[in-house]
């Protein structure tokens, strides 16, 4: 009688933690972009806030593979088969990546993904939370190009602040006269 009574509270003690595991992926599906996949990087489900980060439709990516989301070449490359390689082996990857609006616009975003595994201890499935950072990165592009431009028309000499010289362009050694090992240190 009285281990009845400890199994079911044991049980409503199970329940209530399943239910608040599925509350607290219900919140953070609501609030984040997630986006999930077969280890073989079939897409099995997205967050609305993934797909309105893609601009697709759950319909158009479900059953679909990753690589729909790849900008064009990438996902031939052996990078990305070795990408997909460690996650299958439980292997986390983070970054900041390249991908696809459905727009066909380059998006960039900064997103971990995360292998879930069975209770065998098996990857089950891949988990993704991404932002967008797409504006950020078009920011670096332009301020790199602002700077390879520098160094194409300006000679530029690079220094620390007690005065050893660390680097110096073609456009300085060629003006200059010197070699670049002439000037390092």
């Amino acid at each position: 009688m009285f281990g009845s009574t400890k199994r079911k509270q044991q049980r409503e003690q199970e329940r209530q933690r399943c239910e608040q595991r599925q509350a607290e992926h219900e919140a953070l599906r609501a609030h984040l972009a997630v986006i999930e996949f077969s280890p073989e990087g079939e897409i099995l489900d997205a967050s609305p806030a993934f797909l309105a980060m893609v601009g697709f439709s759950l319909a158009e990516l479900a059953g679909q593979p990753h690589r729909l989301l790849c900008l064009p070449g990438q996902a031939d490359s052996a990078r990305y088969r070795e990408f997909w390689q460690q996650l299958r082996r439980g292997q986390g990857q983070s970054g900041t990546f390249g991908r696809r609006h459905r727009n066909g616009n380059p998006l960039w975003l900064e997103a971990s993904y995360m292998p879930v595994f069975d209770t065998a201890g098996r990857v089950a499935r891949v988990l993704k939370v991404a932002s967008d950072v797409t504006a950020r990165q078009r920011q670096h592009e332009a301020r790199q190009a602002v700077l390879d431009a520098l160094h194409r028309s300006m000679a530029v000499i690079e220094f620390t602040p007690d005065g050893t010289v660390l680097d110096a362009n073609d456009n300085f050694l060629a003006t200059m006269g010197y070699r670049r090992e002439q000037l390092q240190g």
